[in-house]
């Protein structure tokens, strides 16, 4: 059974609200995790809502993304119709994109955080599709010296996360929706290679537009 299909409300119908998920008012109303996803795939403001409660759960929890993935899943199907490949695919786009988000969430926009997901993982799709196409011919021993033996440190890991984290209070604050789009196109192009002239013109725009209107310390 490919990942798409391991999506399944049979697996959490039966299966109460964890205890620790009933802090959050969003979450405590639901009588299961299936009535969770359900809400989630309805995408209006109730979605948002569980959708922000869920993100905001304790990192190890490890019953946030299938529940997710399962709200998502009918957006997930009709992004990619019936392409098992493509399918299983996004899927596991949207695992990470929603790993990532439980740690650095977008600014809200205006749209749906649902969509929000999506979209993410698709641009990630698109770009590795594109990058398959224009494979150049592996070489090994290009490939080793330019890959670097140095890993980053825990502490620079949590500087990292730190200015990130202070980055997105500042355009939280602002309310400016020009910023909050910025800032959730930087989330997309940090993880595109820009090989193209039209993506390194949109990451130097979108940079340019962040440090200007934020803390420079926090824009480098």
């Amino acid at each position: 059974m490919d990942l798409f299909n391991a999506i399944s409300s049979h697996n959490l119908a039966a299966l109460h609200v964890p205890a620790p998920w009933t802090a959050s008012p969003s979450l405590a109303q639901h009588e299961s995790l299936a009535h969770i996803a359900a809400a989630i795939a309805r995408l209006d403001n109730t979605s948002d809502s569980v959708l922000e409660a869920l993100l905001s759960l304790d990192i190890d929890d490890r019953v946030v993304t299938p529940v997710i993935l399962l709200g998502l899943r009918r957006l997930i199907f009709l992004c990619r119709g019936r392409d098992r490949e493509l399918l299983t695919d996004l899927t596991t786009e949207v695992a990470i994109v929603i790993g990532e988000m439980r740690r650095v969430r977008p600014v809200s926009s205006g749209r749906r955080l649902g969509y929000v997901i999506v979209d993410r993982a698709r641009d990630r799709q698109r770009a590795a599709l594109r990058r398959q196409l224009a494979q150049p011919v592996f070489d090994p021993m290009v490939v080793a010296e330019t890959v670097s033996d140095a890993s980053p440190h825990v502490e620079e890991l949590v500087v990292e996360r730190l200015r990130l984290q202070a980055l997105r209070h500042q355009i939280e604050v602002s309310g400016d929706p020009g910023l909050a789009r910025s800032w959730n196109t930087l989330l997309v192009l940090m993880e595109t290679p820009r090989s193209s002239q039209a993506e390194r013109d949109r990451w130097k725009y979108v940079r340019r537009r962040l440090v200007q209107h934020l803390d420079p310390d926090h824009a480098a």
